[in-house]
C-alpha cells in the first residue's frame, strides 16, 4: 500500500497541465526512477499489473529500478494508466 501511495503521490505531482513547459508535445511520458534496495524486480513485478492510474496529461508511466546484478540490467516496468478522454488500449 505504501508503494502504490508513493507512486500516486509522484504521478499526481507531475500530472498537471501547468507543469508542462514548452511544447506542444506529441506525448508526455513520466519515468520514475528509484534506487530503493527493497524494491527489487521480484517484489515489483507482481504489484505493477494491479496498479492503475487515471491521468490528466501523462500518456505513459514507467518505473525504472536500480541495476540488478543477477539480471544484469535495470528493470523497467510500464505502469498501467489511461489519460482522460482516451480509449483503453488492448
Amino acid at each position: 500500500k505504501k508503494f502504490v501511495a508513493a507512486l500516486n503521490e509522484r504521478v499526481g505531482r507531475k500530472d498537471k497541465p501547468s507543469f508542462l513547459k514548452g511544447g506542444p508535445y506529441d506525448r508526455y511520458i513520466l519515468v520514475i526512477y528509484t534506487d530503493e534496495s527493497v524494491l527489487s524486480a521480484d517484489w515489483v513485478e507482481p504489484v505493477v499489473p494491479s496498479t492503475f492510474f487515471q491521468t490528466a496529461s501523462i500518456d505513459e508511466i514507467w518505473l525504472l529500478l536500480s541495476y540488478e546484478p543477477l539480471q544484469e540490467r535495470c528493470p523497467i516496468y510500464r505502469i498501467p494508466s489511461l489519460k482522460t478522454g482516451e480509449k483503453k488500449r488492448d
